[in-house]
This record gives structure tokens, C-alpha cells and sequence, in this order.
């Protein structure tokens, strides 16, 4: 379809007063029958058992005193008497992630001396965090020894960040947690990949998600992917499509458009229009049109306008259809947007939920509509009548 000259005049003037999404709509006749122009939570004092000293040797490993030391008991407790504040604490836990590579027993023995419950979690992770980065394994170790099922998640976060420097390491303690720790499985699996696709590790990520038995599988290959998409969208993509198995295939495509379209729409959207037509390309028209359209639907709508209705569309239409400011500036262009979905049933809901927005600002003129217009099914007709009716 041509540019319309009178659109463009109309929304490049009300972008400059700072309504563009009126812009648009005052480009579009309702009667126009041409093509349409996805704070961290603290472990309770409960959730550790008794410190033992004897509890790290019980893992197998055995750590010497370093005599480079510079944090000891009296040390500690000196710093544990200035007035508690974000600074103090921050050199506190500074001082145990420092600790805990060379001497875990320590650093354990004197976070559990915190004066107060959440003091003392943070402490531990902190702990935790530092060991992670000498010896992920035995830190791990203690964790499942330790930490109570309900709060273990944050534990191994903690461990696993620490960790993460030595990405090999960190693998290698994440499958010892996930056959060791079945019930969390999933939440182990997840963090280890957050952490290496957060280090820009993207390879190792989706090739740990990749191993993962069916069951979690695809949760895993979708974080992988949905990340690393947020940052490389287009090797995302590519990378997703060369895998060989069909399902886990499917899986990382679904991971990669959602985060592209959380990052970037448009361009995911130009992507798509490349592609062959296939669910793939729907998929990705779709999440790509609706993120769009909820950040910028005056380009949106002007994209979708250049082409004749579809299915692949019809999701980025409705979600102009809904958009509030437009259904508040100019409710028939709304309408002439929910009517053009070809899916009769995602037609009928989009008019439903547009005539149910609409009366929120005008119930006479959405009861009108509701009354008169051709394009609702009876039954749809029925619903949105059904919902106009004041509360008794």
C-alpha cells in the first residue's frame, strides 16, 4: 500500500506534542476496507544446622591456616562493634569472601557469629561466595550438608557466583548438585546457566542446557537462549536453528525470539517478515509485534499497515486494538483494527476485551458500538452487553 501522506503528516505532528500514538489513529477510517496499512529473599535463621568446625573436614578436603591471613577472631570482632551500617557490613562481607578461599573454617565460624538472623545469611553466602572460587566442590558440599532443602537456592547462587570465574569449576560443582540434590535440580541448573550466560559464556550455557534430561530441558535451553538473545539476538537465533534434535530445537527458537523480543522487536520483527512461512515465523511475528507495539505503536501500526491481514499479524493487531491510549484517543480506529483480525475467535475476544477497555472511558459510546456493529457474533454481542450492565 502507498504512504498515506495525510498518516504521515498527522503523526509526525503529534509525536512533536508528544502524542504519537494519536498520530496514528487519526490516519485511520474506521470505514477503511484496504489492506491493514514472555531483592534477594534471606535464609532464616533456621534453615542452618549447627555450626561444626569438623564439618568441612568431613567433605574430604582440608584446609591449612594461611599465614597471610589478616582477618582474625579479634579482628572480626572489632569490626563486628562499630555501629552497623551498609558500609560496615560491606567490609564485613568483603572481609569473609576474602577469607573463605584459604580458610573456609574460619570464615564460616565467624559468620555465624552475627548479631542478628539476616546478618548472619548474608554472612554465610558471603562465605559461600569466596570458597566458591577456591573449591566450588567441597563448598557445595557443605551447602547440601548444611542448608535446609527450602533455602538452599540462595546457597548455591551464592557459591555458584563465586565459582563462576572458573567456568570448568563451576560445571563441575552444578552436576554434582543436580544428581546430588534432586528436588532442586531444576533451580541448580538454572543458576549455573544465569551465571555463565551473565559472564558472556553463551557457548557453555546452551551446551549445559543441551545435556539436561527431558524433564528440564527445555526450562534450561529456553534461559540459555532467551538470554543470550538479549545480547547477540541474531547468533542466538542462528545458533538455536543448527541444533539437530527437533524438540530441543524447538525449545532454544522459543528461548531466542523471546528474548529478542524483549530486546529488540522491530528487529526481530524484520527478521521474521524474511523468514518462510512456518510456525517459526508466526511465533516470531507475534512476540515481536506485541513488545512492539507496547513500546512504540505508532512504527508498529505503520509496518502492519503496508500489509494485508493475516494470521501471522493478527496478534500484533490486537494488540493494537487494546492499546489504551488509542482505544482513549480514538476508539473506532481500535475497532477498525480488531475487526481486521482474520482469526475469528482471536476477533471475537480482541472486540470483547476492546469494547470492556472502551467503556472504562466512555460506556455509552462502547454500549453503542456494542448494540450496533456488524462485526460482533451474537454470542460475542451477548458477552459484551452482558458485561455493560451497571452492578446492582
Amino acid at each position: 500500500m502507498p504512504p498515506n501522506p495525510v498518516r504521515t503528516a498527522f503523526i509526525v505532528c503529534t509525536i512533536g506534542f508528544g502524542f504519537s500514538v494519536a498520530g496514528f489513529v487519526i490516519g485511520r477510517s474506521t470505514t477503511d476496507s484496504s489492506p491493514r496499512a514472555s531483592s534477594r529473599v534471606s535464609i532464616s535463621a533456621s534453615a542452618l544446622s549447627p555450626f561444626r568446625a569438623s564439618a568441612i573436614s568431613e567433605t574430604g578436603t582440608v584446609f591449612p591456616a594461611s599465614t597471610s591471613l589478616t582477618l582474625t577472631p579479634s579482628a572480626w570482632k572489632t569490626l563486628l562493634a562499630s555501629p552497623s551500617s551498609p558500609v560496615t557490613e560491606q567490609t564485613l562481607l568483603d572481609s569473609l569472601r576474602t577469607l573463605a578461599p584459604t580458610n573456609p573454617t574460619l570464615a564460616l565460624e565467624l559468620a555465624q557469629t552475627a548479631p542478628t538472623p539476616r546478618q548472619r545469611d548474608e554472612f554465610i553466602r558471603a562465605a559461600l561466595h569466596g570458597w566458591g572460587t577456591a573449591d566450588p566442590q567441597a563448598a557445595a558440599q557443605w551447602t547440601l550438608a548444611h542448608v535446609r532443602l527450602g533455602q538452599r537456592r540462595l546457597a548455591v547462587e551464592a557459591l555458584i557466583g563465586g565459582a563462576i570465574s572458573d567456568p570448568a569449576a563451576a560445571i563441575h560443582a552444578a552436576q554434582f548438585l543436580c544428581s546430588a540434590d534432586s528436588l532442586l535440580q531444576s533451580d541448580h541448573g538454572h543458576t549455573l546457566i544465569t551465571a555463565l550466560t551473565r559472564t558472556g559464556r553463551f557457548d557453555l550455557a546452551t551446551e549445559f542446557a543441551a545435556t539436561a534430561s527431558g524433564e528440564f530441558r527445555a526450562y534450561w535451553l529456553s534461559t540459555a537462549f532467551s538470554q543470550w538473545a538479549n545480547y547477540q539476538p541474531a547468533a542466538a537465533f542462528s545458533a538455536a536453528q543448527t541444533l539437530s534434535d527437533s524438540p530441543a530445537r524447538t525449545e532454544a527458537l522459543q528461548g531466542a525470539i523471546a528474548g529478542w523480543a524483549a530486546s529488540d522487536p522491530a528487529a526481530l520483527v524484520a527478521h521474521a517478515e524474511k523468514l518462510p512461512s512456518s510456525t517459526l515465523r508466526a511465533s516470531a511475528l507475534r512476540e515481536g509485534l506485541q513488545q512492539w507495539v507496547s513500546l512504540d505503536p505508532v512504527a508498529a501500526s505503520a509496518w502492519m499497515d503496508r500489509l494485508d491481514p493475516s494470521r501471522d499479524l493478527d496478534p500484533g493487531a490486537a494488540a493494537v486494538a487494546t492499546t489504551p491510549v488509542i482505544v482513549e484517543k480514538k476508539p473506532d480506529v481500535a475497532a477498525s483494527w480488531a475487526e481486521s483480525i482474520v482469526d475469528p475467535q482471536l476477533r471475537a475476544d480482541t472486540l470483547l476485551d476492546l469494547i470492556r477497555l472502551w467503556a472504562t472511558r466512555d460506556p455509552g459510546a462502547a454500549r453503542s458500538y456494542a448494540v450496533n456493529s456488524p462485526a460482533l457474533r451474537p454470542e460475542t454481542r451477548e458477552l459484551a452487553l452482558s458485561s455493560l450492565q451497571p452492578d446492582p
